[in-house]
């Protein structure tokens, strides 16, 4: 009998012995690396909230400058008039839209004058003996504008509700052969990155077409055109300015021959 109670003490601590032993294998294999790893994750949180606390402090002491570039801004809003470039996207309208442009007259309404000292800097296009041949109708719209007296404008609502934008102004001449070119001409003005309002648009109707053998007489019209710039005396502003590359002079004695 004392044997048997012997075996059973043995047995039972043997089985106890097995059960510490896998007890504490079963601690150090799966428990203790999570262990291990949440104060690994602890220890590396608080060095991260350090290094937030840094740089928290930092931007606080010294506010962070964002530099962006002004090119995009300037392409609808530039600092000076470039009156230059407008005249290409007029003339980049003209042909696209198959009109004619006779004249441009230029206003800048930042001094409420217009250019040169005559009061009106006008360039006008040559037309020839094309004049003589203009429909009455068109000769006599022309006529009463030239006996109107000049009225002192006003700027745009948008130039007045603004501090510090200027307006350059526009009044074209176009010849078209007919509505198609004169809503042609609009749209592309309307497509350009500059920032433009077309003010007015002037036309007489040309007389209807009585025979089919009738020649369509052309239509031509008087558009106003304002274009808007912040003048800034800013160097570096100035710098990032709508770029246009211009074909090289060809250096030629003169115009009319290729020489």
């Amino acid at each position: 009998m004392r044997e048997i109670r012997l075996d059973k003490r043995i047995w039972i601590s043997l089985c106890g012995l097995l059960l510490i032993g896998f007890l504490i294998w079963l601690f150090f294999s799966f428990i203790r690396p999570i262990q291990l790893e949440k104060e690994a994750a602890l220890v590396e949180l608080e060095y991260e909230q350090a290094q937030l606390a840094g740089v928290i402090e930092e931007a606080e002491e010294k506010p962070l400058e964002v530099i962006e570039s002004s090119m995009m801004i300037q392409r609808k809003l530039p600092v000076r008039p470039l009156v230059d470039q407008l005249l290409l996207t007029f003339a980049r309208a003209e042909g696209i839209a198959d009109a004619y442009i006779l004249s441009i007259d230029i206003q800048d309404e930042a001094e409420g004058v217009w250019f040169g000292e005559t009061g009106e800097t006008s360039i006008e296009v040559e037309q020839g003996q094309e004049q003589d041949n203009e429909p009455e109708e068109l000769e006599d719209f022309i006529e009463l504008e030239e006996e109107e007296e000049p009225v002192p404008s006003t700027p745009p609502a948008a130039a007045s509700s603004i501090e510090g934008l200027e307006v350059i102004r526009f009044v074209l001449r176009v010849r078209t052969n007919e509505y198609a070119g004169l809503a042609r001409f609009a749209e592309e003005l309307d497509r350009n990155d500059r920032l433009m309002s077309i003010d007015s648009i002037t036309y007489a109707a040309p007389s209807e077409r009585v025979l089919v053998e009738d020649e369509q007489e052309a239509l031509e019209f008087l558009m106003t055109v304002s274009a808007f710039y912040y003048p800034i005396d800013e160097p570096d502003l100035e710098q990032e300015l709508p770029q246009v590359d211009y074909p090289r002079p060809a250096n030629k004695s003169s115009p009319l021959y290729n020489q």
